[in-house]
C-alpha cells in the first residue's frame, strides 16, 4: 500500500521514572536476543557472541551464552547481579580448542607462558575488571585439559632431576617442557587456587 496523507503524531508518552531509592534497572523486567560481533573487556576479546538474554528486577541472565574465543568456542550461562553497587558476575562455561596463551595472557598474570589448544569449564563468581584485576575477584572451580603444547620458561624434566638429584640424567640447555597432554582441576579463592 502506498504512503497516504502524513504519518500518525505519536501516542502521548509518560516519562517513567523508579521508585524513590531505586534505579531503573531495580524495577525493569524483560527478555530477547542479542547478537554482538566483538565483545572486549580491558584485553579479553570475544567474538560473534549470541545470547537469549532476560533481565529481572537487576538480574541479568544470558542463557544460552555462546562465543568465539581466542579460535576456539565457549558455551554456558551468565548471571549479572546489578543490585548491588559492585556488580558480581556468576559464569558457568565450557571452552572447546581455544589458544591458550592468548586466552591465559588476557586473563592473568601468564603472559606468553602456555602454549596449545585449550579445553575447559568453569564455574565461577568474580566482578569485572581488567587483566590481574579481575583474576583476583574469582571464586569457584575450573577444570582443564590440553592436547600438545608448551610451556616456556621452565624445563621441567630438568627441575625435577635437579630436585631428585638424579646421577647421568642428560639435562637439556632449552628452557621450555613440551607437553603431550596436561589436565588439572582447580579450586579458586580470590583467584588464587
Amino acid at each position: 500500500m502506498p504512503f497516504a496523507g502524513a504519518p500518525a503524531a505519536p501516542a502521548a508518552q509518560g516519562k517513567a521514572s523508579a521508585p524513590k531509592g531505586k534505579r531503573p534497572i531495580d524495577i525493569m523486567t524483560g527478555s530477547g536476543r542479542v547478537e554482538i560481533g566483538k565483545l572486549v573487556n580491558g584485553s579479553l576479546l570475544l567474538e560473534k557472541v549470541a545470547a537469549q538474554c532476560s533481565l529481572d528486577k537487576g538480574l541479568i541472565r544470558l542463557d544460552p551464552l555462546t562465543a568465539e574465543v581466542y579460535g576456539g568456542r565457549q558455551s554456558g550461562v551468565i548471571a549479572i547481579d546489578m543490585r548491588q553497587a559492585a556488580p558480581r558476575y556468576s559464569v558457568r562455561v565450557k571452552f572447546d580448542n581455544v589458544d591458550a596463551n592468548r586466552l591465559m595472557s588476557s586473563t592473568s598474570a601468564l603472559k606468553n607462558v602456555v602454549h596449545g589448544a585449550l579445553g575447559a569449564t568453569a564455574e565461577i563468581d568474580f566482578a569485572l575488571g581488567e587483566g590481574e584485576q579481575m583474576a583476583r575477584t574469582m571464586n569457584g572451580k575450573v577444570a582443564f585439559r590440553m592436547g600438545t603444547g608448551k610451556i616456556l620458561g621452565v624445563n621441567l624434566l630438568n627441575e625435577l632431576a635437579k630436585m631428585g638429584q638424579f646421577i647421568g640424567f642428560p639435562a637439556s640447555g632449552e628452557a621450555f617442557t613440551d607437553l603431550a597432554s596436561l589436565s588439572a582441576n582447580l579450586a579458586l579463592r580470590d583467584g588464587l587456587g
